[in-house]
């Protein structure tokens, strides 16, 4: 899953390289370098548990800087539609949910305040909560996989 996701991050550094956003190209290509990093982290020490939560931790502040930077044509919150399902999976109910809860409330905090600073993409529709709160069966389905998984 690392190794899949960063190819994909490097595919999109070179579209953004290509569009010439150098704003989005360091950050796609800094998250390459975090990924091939993690990879290297896991296979040294094997300590699964660290690099779930420290891989989550940035993959929500990476969510964070799409949302606020919008993508093409607003579509960049959908990224962030994914990340309950992979901390759910990863980290398990309490924590995989204190952290979906977390990069919920600082979308809406860039969603609001979008209007206000001209850092952050301006959002004319807030459709993400509907969106989120549609999933929360799916949410419910993959975490209790991930429970399986872990042996929980």
């Amino acid at each position: 899953m690392i190794i899949r996701g960063g190819l994909f991050d490097a595919l999109l550094a070179t579209v953004a390289l290509i569009q010439r956003d150098m704003v989005l190209f360091s950050v796609n290509s800094s998250i390459v370098l975090f990924l091939a990093w993690l990879v290297y982290y896991l296979r040294k020490k094997k300590n699964y548990n660290v690099i779930a939560i420290f891989g989550t931790i940035v993959t929500g502040v990476y969510y964070l800087f799409l949302i606020a930077h919008g993508g093409v044509e607003e579509t960049a919150y959908l990224w962030v539609l994914t990340y309950p399902l992979i901390v759910l999976y990863l980290l398990g109910k309490y924590l995989g949910s204190l952290l979906s809860f977390a990069v919920f409330v600082l979308s809406a905090v860039v969603f609001f305040l979008g209007s206000e600073f001209d850092i952050f993409q301006y959002y004319s529709i807030r459709p993400i909560y509907g969106n989120c709160c549609s999933g929360k069966n799916v949410c419910k389905s993959i975490q209790g996989k991930g429970a399986k998984t872990r042996g929980s």
